[in-house]
């Protein structure tokens, strides 16, 4: 039975790694990133951007969406779509791989575009937070159940390794050092952020 379980300990180890890998780098980033303040503003670039004649805002957000966003941004929300009390329509444009603000320049034909793509940190701490949606990109579902999947596997290691290592042998001085180190560095970590 121990052989068993300890087997199963160490594919749940294997399994959690890319996500507590994830998780450890979003939350050095977070700890450590400069404040979002000091980043410059996005420069808009205006692109030729021909509408259907007739075509609802509704429509013209979906057509944004479709030629201005990144690769897997999220669908437009109708709470979104409305317009200015200038009478333009801008729409965000979010996905995990950043920010995209367009302006329909309706008299013109064309529309002002602002990228503000993530940096490395700022997409890894997206895909720390990436819950499975049904409307998400393929891929990112994918992630995202793997993500949740990788937090239940977590509580069986934990499980696990506290049966292990009430069940092996008490030779094993590491072990217990182990575990000395990992609370009294687990409890001033503690103390430190509080």
């Amino acid at each position: 039975m121990k052989d068993l379980i300890r087997r199963w300990h160490v594919y749940a180890g294997l399994m959690t790694f890319w996500a507590l890998m994830v998780f450890g780098a979003a939350g050095m980033y977070v700890t450590f990133r400069a404040d979002k303040r000091l980043k410059p503003e996005p420069s808009a670039v205006k692109e030729a951007f021909e509408v259907p004649a007739g075509a609802t805002d509704r429509q013209v957000a979906d057509l944004m969406r479709a030629r201005f966003g990144f690769g897997n941004t999220k669908p437009v929300p109708n709470w979104v779509v409305n317009r200015k009390p200038d009478g333009s329509l801008v729409i965000p444009l979010w996905g995990p791989n950043g920010w995209v603000t367009v302006t329909w320049l309706e008299k013109e034909n064309a529309a002002l575009v602002a990228r503000d793509p993530f940096s490395t940190g700022e997409y890894i701490n997206q895909m720390h937070s990436a819950l499975p949606v049904a409307n998400g990109a393929p891929l990112k579902l994918l992630w995202s159940v793997y993500t949740e999947l990788a937090i239940f596997t977590l509580l069986f290691l934990t499980c696990s390794g506290v049966y292990l290592w009430f069940t092996s042998r008490p030779k094993l001085w590491w072990a217990q050092w182990s575990l000395g180190l990992g609370v009294v560095t687990m409890v001033a970590f503690f103390i430190w952020v509080r």
